[in-house]
């Protein structure tokens, strides 16, 4: 651009600015007669245009450059000069969205929500800010208002879709991908999720339908592969084959994901021969023998063919030493009980090798299983003792051990020790609270859980084991709510936590949706004692005294502590007795 430009330019945009500022929508024929007054008012005391227009062009231009605290300095100034310029307030929520102040840019854009109930624009704006805080429930429920006026909106209907499914209801999430297809068949992630969705609801041919779709309209490695998997467990071991060969043919002739996909393939398919003829064309690109090796010794274990994938191990370990090879042969070992041969494998693994925290990890679990706790001990002990060897999950084993030798004061210091050498570890913050809870010092534990939430909102196992300890205390049951429902968004599958969610809603009072979370926490754990204990007891509250029998005599038969047991047998006696029946239980 010339000089002469830049100067033309430079003289019109105040003009054009100064323009939108006078021409925004006829505000004076529609307005009450006390806002007019208001900005008469305004008009003759503060409103001084020429002053907002300048700070606002040197904000735009500081928002160019990516100075942003800069910018918001210029946009404030320009407000004091003209509080009515309602184009400089809506640049503050993107703004404040740009500087990561998601907190006061959802407090802007709700302001003006509340002016302009209808900007779609705004609305998913701020599905968006919920969306980046994890806060699925409130993103649904901006967009839903979006959908209440625009109904075939798809960029609405995609992230509802997409958020129904992150939170495993898939049934919820189903319409609004269906109805983007009817809108746009073009629509990628529709098919993309649909496929996914007619996968867990185990109907194959729909899925595939979409799989091929989706592939047809955006071809990447990573959906061939999921793709090809999503074939292979459907053991449609022809449609794989084509899928990944297309792939190599026509996309990526020199991918190696694709290429080691096409071997385990032709593996499953029992074209042994055709998967080591394509390894042996690998290997001569690849130029690494011990590595190609290696990926079919993986195949061969992947596929539950113990006898082959022993013979590749033991071939590669013959022509020197492999860590991996040594790990996926003890865990062959391991499988055939052989615990003496799989430990001595697992001691050769040294420190500096990658895979020494898990041949640790898996000699603790041998040896636990073994009964061997006291060498179990020592060597974790040693371990932790040495800056070389000294592993945070160490400490959480070691606390483990002595559980299980009944040691809980030993537990909680080595706990307490790992916590000193690494503050910010998750996992032995939350074992140490566990232990805690163990002991009976559950308020320390719940102070310490809470310091873990502030440090990681997104903690599901906290924020359950909170809400779940204040629920079952009777005490700040509304925030207990909030926390497991989070903690059921983060994991919509887990059983525990939803028996958490069952039990909270029991201890509001809220029994029809109780006795319906527990009975889906079963579908998921069906043998965990503590949840037909509290389906129990949520059935004698609604009057079912049959049902909650049956549901008591259930966890009774499952609990294998005494205590807990004991205290089931009594709740049995007396619901028996309260029915004039003679109280009968299993001792």
């Amino acid at each position: 651009m010339n000089r002469y430009n830049q100067i033309i330019i430079g003289l019109l945009l105040p003009l054009l600015v100064l323009l939108q500022a006078c021409t925004r929508p006829n505000t004076s024929i529609t307005e009450q007669p006390a806002a007019v007054e208001q900005t008469r008012q305004l008009s003759e005391q503060q409103i001084d245009t020429g002053c907002s227009y300048s700070e606002f062009i040197k904000g735009t231009r500081a928002e160019y450059f990516q100075r942003f605290e800069q910018a918001l300095h210029h946009y404030q100034q320009a407000l004091r000069c003209d509080p009515t310029a309602d184009y400089i307030k809506d640049k503050l929520p993107l703004l404040q969205l740009k500087m990561g102040n998601l907190d006061q840019a959802t407090v802007l854009l709700k302001q003006k929500l509340k002016t302009d109930p209808q900007n779609t624009y705004l609305r998913l704006l701020l599905a968006r800010i919920f969306i980046q805080q994890q806060d699925r429930v409130s993103a649904i429920a901006q967009l839903t208002k979006v959908l209440e006026h625009e109904p075939d909106h798809e960029q609405a209907l995609l992230r509802t879709g997409v958020l129904y499914s992150q939170r495993g209801s898939i049934d919820r999430a189903l319409p609004f991908f269906k109805r983007l297809i009817e809108i746009n068949e073009q629509n990628y992630f529709a098919h993309l999720y649909l496929a996914r969705i007619f996968d867990r609801k185990h109907s194959p041919e729909t899925a595939a339908v979409h799989y091929t779709n989706a592939l047809e309209l955006n071809w990447s490695t990573d959906l061939v592969l999921e793709s090809a998997e999503f074939f292979l467990r459907q053991k449609n071991y022809p449609a794989a084959e084509r899928i990944v060969r297309n792939g190599l043919e026509e996309h990526d002739a020199d991918d190696d994901r694709l290429q080691i996909s096409l071997a385990q393939i032709l593996l499953a398919a029992g074209k042994e021969k055709d998967a080591l003829e394509h390894l042996k064309q690998i290997q001569v690109t690849d130029g690494e023998p011990s590595k190609i090796d290696l990926i079919l010794c993986r195949l061969y274990v992947k596929n539950n063919r113990s006898s082959e994938a022993e013979t590749c191990l033991k071939s590669i370990l013959e022509n020197g030493d492999n860590a991996e090879a040594r790990y996926l042969l003890a865990l062959l070992y391991l499988d055939r009980d052989d615990s003496e041969n799989a430990l001595k494998l697992l001691a050769n693994i040294s420190p500096d090798q990658k895979e020494f925290e898990d041949a640790i990890i898996l000699r603790s679990r041998i040896l636990q299983q073994t009964n061997q706790t006291k060498p179990a001990r020592t060597m974790l002990e040693a371990y932790t003792q040495s800056e070389r060897t000294r592993k945070p999950i160490f400490y959480v084993l070691r606390a483990t051990f002595a559980r299980d030798d009944q040691d809980d004061r030993e537990a909680e210091a080595v706990l307490r020790d790992g916590l000193k050498r690494y503050p910010d570890n998750e996992k032995l913050t939350f074992e140490l609270g566990l232990q805690l809870e163990r002991v009976g010092k559950l308020e320390e534990a719940i102070v310490l859980m809470q310091q873990l939430i502030k440090k990681n909102p997104l903690h599901a196992e906290a924020l359950n084991f909170v809400g779940y300890s204040w629920a079952d205390t009777d005490r700040n049951l509304e925030q207990a709510l909030t926390y497991i429902v989070k903690a059921m968004e983060l994991k919509p599958n887990n059983g525990y936590i939803q028996d958490s969610l069952g039990w909270v809603h029991f201890k509001l009072g809220n029994l029809d949706r109780a006795r319906q979370e527990l009975q889906e926490a079963l579908i998921l754990v069906p043998e965990d004692p503590h949840i037909h204990d509290h389906l129990g007891d949520v059935l004698l509250a609604m009057g079912d005294k049959d049902q909650a029998l049956k549901a008591y005599q259930t966890a009774f038969d499952l609990f294998e502590e005494g205590e807990k047991k004991e205290r089931v047998k009594e709740k049995i006696s007396d619901l028996k007795e309260r029915s004039n029946e003679t109280p009968h239980t299993d001792s």
